[in-house]
């Protein structure tokens, strides 16, 4: 039996981190964080195979925990998709010039969400 890949979930909408879980916990062992300092923290801790970073968090945001996760030699080769309601071209172009591997912008479909991360992990 395979071992289930462990994600890491930062977001600070209680609702969202309860939508994530339900589509993706019987696929993949699921951390969440509610702020961008708790992520940082558990992806050192756990190195999950791949972390979904909201951009607007309290503590650090989406953009900073994922720079700082792109630098670090313990963290660089972790996947990192932002999944946020920011779409703007600037935002888009910042996450990637930082390293994320993918942005998804809410809302979005739950199927499309795993297609997208067992994709990622492929």
């Amino acid at each position: 039996m395979s071992k289930k890949k462990k994600l890491l979930l930062a977001d600070d909408d209680p609702r969202l981190r309860a939508l994530v879980r339900l589509s993706l916990g019987d696929h993949f062992d699921l951390l969440e964080a509610k702020n961008g300092q708790e992520a940082l923290d558990l992806a050192n801790a756990h190195k999950p195979d791949l972390v979904m970073l909201d951009v607007v968090m309290p503590a650090l945001s989406g953009f900073e925990v994922c720079a700082r996760m792109k630098q670090s030699p313990a963290t660089r080769d972790i996947v990192v998709v932002m999944l946020t309601g920011r779409n703007s071209p600037d935002e888009v172009s910042k996450a990637f010039e930082l390293g994320a591997d993918a942005y998804i912008t809410k809302p979005f479909s739950p199927r499309d969400l795993l297609d997208r991360i067992l994709e990622l992990l492929s």
